[in-house]
């Protein structure tokens, strides 16, 4: 089957994206993707799901200003023969949801084109690494499978997926734990074996039993990890971390507690039960609950602030000390402040996480008198 013209292709796209193709419109994107620079712009346009979020977005905010936020945003990384069809390609977007011409051409320039690898967090730290339950520890590559001693390892979709052996079922008592560490610069997703997907940002630990028991799937984790948790009513799915503990049957949620922060939880659906600090919450889809002083403060969910999952950063009036840290966290590097009254300025900015420690650094500095000097992985701020 054969694809008309760009507007056609692009609707394709767009229906791909939020997962509504019909067998037809499969089988002409099918046949479109047979071609390499084809599939590479595909690729590049929703590798990171930035572009699948913006789209969902459109249905709940007003169309005109979400795709002006869109066209300033999006960093999409092309070869320079691809300019002209990305021109195409976007101006047919913006037809196609009645924005018209206007926007495009005046942001036109807004768009990064790019020849070369950007110079993304994801490289810049070791790779991930599993420590078995044996003592072992093995670095994660991509596109690689690993045959273990109680399982396997194995690139499934953008998911490594770990796998049991059959005979591996163990009594609670005799659990052993594997354990991924995920370094700065880094990011790690995989799937459990009861199909529970599990998404790590850096910095992060998910330790995990060889085998779930019969009654219950328990994991610890300590940094920030995403989980959306598979349903099973027989085995409720339980998260420890830094003492406290969250009970669910099947929900998808965000955890996150790195040192020197507050525990925090985000309830994205489903509902959890969260215990600690001798007090048990339960929280309902778009809430959040964080430990401060000792006690839980549930409140509406800042559901930004997991922007990371759909591959962005989403800053809004936070402290330049705040972002710094989740840039440092990201991008690997160590951060100075010359002048230590930086930290107390507050910015508001979004910007994919595939872009480059410079970008970022631009941004910053076109919105305030910034002076950022960079040195290799050290950033020094004045």
């Amino acid at each position: 089957m054969e694809v008309n013209s760009s507007k056609e292709i692009v609707c394709l796209i767009i229906h791909s994206l939020v997962g509504d193709l019909n067998d037809s419109e499969r089988a002409k994107l099918d046949s479109w993707l047979k071609d390499d620079e084809n599939r590479a712009f595909y690729y590049a346009i929703s590798q990171t799901g930035y572009v699948r979020n913006k789209i969902n977005r459109l249905e709940k905010t007003d169309k005109s200003r979400a795709w002006q936020k869109l066209e300033m945003n999006m960093k999409i990384r092309l070869r320079n023969r691809k300019i002209k069809m990305l021109s195409a390609m976007v101006a047919a977007v913006l037809l196609i949801f009645g924005v018209g011409m206007g926007i495009w051409l005046s942001t036109r320039n807004a768009v990064s084109i790019v020849s070369s690898e950007p110079e993304s967090g994801v490289g810049y730290g070791t790779r991930p690494v599993i420590r078995l339950a044996s003592g072992e520890e093995i670095c994660l590559l991509k596109d690689s499978v690993y045959n273990l001693r109680d399982g396997s390892l194995e690139d499934k979709g953008g998911y490594i997926r770990y796998q049991e052996t059959a005979d591996n079922k163990v009594e609670a008592s005799e659990l052993k734990y594997h354990e991924i560490c995920v370094p700065k610069g880094s990011e790690y997703k995989m799937v459990l074996p009861d199909g529970t997907k599990v998404c790590l940002n850096a910095e992060s630990v998910l330790r995990f039993p060889v085998s779930f028991s019969d009654n219950e799937r328990r994991v610890t984790c300590d940094g920030e990890v995403f989980f959306d948790v598979a349903k099973d009513s027989l085995r409720p799915f339980c998260v420890e971390s830094a003492g406290n503990l969250v009970k669910v049957l099947g929900t998808r949620f965000d955890i996150r507690h790195y040192e020197g922060e507050p525990y925090r939880a985000i309830l994205l659906s489903g509902s959890i039960h969260l215990s600690g600090q001798g007090q048990t919450v339960l929280l309902n889809p778009g809430e959040q609950a964080s430990l401060l002083d000792n006690r839980w403060v549930v409140e509406k969910a800042d559901l930004e602030a997991i922007g990371w999952i759909d591959g962005y950063f989403l800053f809004k009036n936070c402290s330049l000390e705040h972002i710094m840290k989740e840039l440092a966290r990201w991008y690997n590097i160590e951060v100075f402040y010359a002048d230590s009254r930086k930290q107390n300025e507050y910015y508001s900015f979004e910007i994919e996480r595939s872009c480059s420690l410079k970008q970022v650094m631009e941004i910053l500095r076109k919105t305030r008198t910034l002076d950022v000097e960079i040195n290799g992985r050290t950033v020094i701020i004045r």
